[in-house]
């Protein structure tokens, strides 16, 4: 039997909330190559091909 009765869950900002946005600077170095950083770029921060 259901009491209609509502609970609101108050909940703390996340980390990405607090962290607000980053400016990302990227070397170019001899080690990795444009291919393994634009596969990181897409992995870590969701970036489709085209942005990465």
């Amino acid at each position: 039997m259901e009491s209609g009765a509502t609970i609101t869950e108050k909940k703390g900002k996340t980390s990405t909330e607090l962290a607000g946005t980053w400016n990302v600077l990227v070397f170019d170095d001899p080690v990795n190559l444009m291919d393994y950083v634009t596969k990181v770029f897409q992995k870590v921060f969701g970036y489709p091909r085209e942005k990465a």
